[in-house]
């Protein structure tokens, strides 16, 4: 399980959005304002947790050390935790999406079948098979979206990306002037890429949210805490996405 420290910098509840489209809105407008029916791609984590190893990454790592087996334990719990919430989002997102906006969201049924048929998975839509590159977010792999369009007789393809949650457990911090103490807290970042039928992308939103961290005595309520920042993120999306779509009446 991944944790954060920090130190000599104050953070406080925040959620943040990156645009990386060069798009101005009106442009953004008008082409969503084309969009009449999206598959959302089922969510994921694009990390080695659940993805395994990246084949492309070629940086020299420490051989694994033999783990206790207490540790294989918490690895256990920790990789469950983190299938809880890749399946949540993936039902989540399309339910959100088809409550916030005019359009027609494939069903869940209807997009693994499109899947399936051109033998793709959610990782292979996005380019470098769906991992994250440090802190860096995948892009889409335009021939997989294109594929994908064609096959499922839709107008856009919305994905999504999730990197691994954070835990910070409290303590004391700085801002150069004065010392005190941080709430704890849990992070989860996210990408978010609407694409249409030509594989060009629209909208890509990088989106962070930072949720309060839950414990009392020895007892953490973490899969809580982490469901509820992810159900914060996708409502920020859909903010985001609402300045560019006519929000369902």
């Amino acid at each position: 399980m991944r944790s954060i420290r920090v130190v000599g910098v104050c953070l406080i509840a925040f959620a943040t959005v990156c645009p990386a489209s060069a798009q101005t809105t009106a442009e953004k407008r008008q082409a969503l304002a084309r969009v009449r029916r999206v598959l959302v791609v089922p969510s994921f984590f694009g990390t080695p947790t659940l993805l395994g190893e990246d084949p492309n990454d070629k940086s020299k790592k420490p051989p694994p050390q033999k783990r206790t087996e207490e540790q294989r334990q918490q690895w256990a719990t920790y990789r469950e935790i983190l299938h809880k919430l890749e399946k949540k989002a993936a039902k989540l997102l399309p339910e959100r999406l088809g409550k916030r906006t005019t359009w027609e969201v494939v069903s869940a049924e209807e997009a693994e079948d499109a899947l399936k048929a051109l033998t793709l998975t959610p990782p292979q839509i996005l380019m470098n098979r769906g991992y994250l590159k440090g802190n860096k977010f995948p892009s889409a792999d335009k021939e997989s979206v294109v594929k994908l369009v064609r096959q499922a007789k839709v107008d856009a393809l919305l994905l999504n990306v999730l990197d691994e949650p954070l835990k910070f457990a409290g303590g004391y911090a700085s801002d150069g002037f004065n010392l005190f103490r941080e709430s704890p807290y849990v992070r989860l970042r996210g990408s978010f890429i609407v694409v249409m039928a030509d594989g060009g992308t629209v909208l890509s939103e990088v989106m962070t949210v930072v949720h309060p961290y839950s414990k009392r005595g020895k007892r953490e309520y973490l899969l809580t805490d982490w469901e509820e920042a992810e159900e914060k993120l996708f409502e920020n999306f859909m903010d985001e996405l609402n300045r560019y779509t006519s929000p369902r009446p």
